[in-house]
């Protein structure tokens, strides 16, 4: 019986590895890669990075240093048949809170009276808004063609540029976070319509 036993031990055996090699799943070959390839890969990597160095260049007519940049832009957008002259100015450093104050005293003056306002206030944003006001003022005249003595300051409102963020050191090697905010200035200008 022992014999007869082993035998059938063995063709249990057999069989199993019979079903095991028709249920074996075909061997894959790796891919070789051959040196062109690699180097051609290599070759358009740089190609893409150069491409977007290209795009991301500065064009050299704009200046690199945005601080403190005055753009005079002309809006030709007519609302209700007038013109209306824009100046901004972007990231100056300083809070769009405390250049609030100052703009809500201008806001629908006109424009000679919002000069002398900003004039004798005694405020820190009062310098960038004198000369923003004086850009909207030239834009007004030698862009548009307004009349000086017409304009009133119809549109004015901040809001807020990037924050540097810093820390400053404190006691039990603990350290409080201090915001450097700054800002973007809007002023727009319009002239005065006189009702008969």
């Amino acid at each position: 019986m022992g014999a007869s036993g082993n035998e059938n031990k063995d063709e249990t055996k057999d069989s199993a590895k019979a079903t095991k090699k028709t249920v074996a799943k075909p061997v894959k070959k790796p891919v070789k890669k051959t040196v062109a390839s690699s180097a051609s890969k290599a070759e358009t990597e740089v190609r893409i990075k150069t491409e977007k160095k290209a795009e991301s260049k500065v064009d050299s007519t704009t200046p690199v240093n945005v601080a403190k940049k005055i753009e005079a832009k002309v809006d030709q957008k007519e609302d209700d048949g007038e013109k209306r002259a824009v100046a901004h100015v972007k990231y100056i450093r300083i809070s769009p809170r405390k250049v609030t104050l100052v703009l809500n005293l201008i806001r629908n003056k006109p424009l000679k009276l919002a000069m002398a306002i900003l004039k004798y206030t005694p405020k820190a944003a009062c310098e960038y808004l004198i000369k923003l006001l004086k850009s909207a003022s030239a834009n007004a005249e030698n862009n548009n063609h307004m009349d000086v003595e017409k304009l009133y300051v119809s549109e004015c409102f901040v809001t807020p540029g990037p924050i540097l963020k810093r820390s400053r050191a404190k006691d039990h090697g603990r350290c409080h976070r201090i915001l450097k905010r700054s800002s973007h200035v809007t002023i727009a200008l319009k002239e005065k319509v006189e009702i008969n």
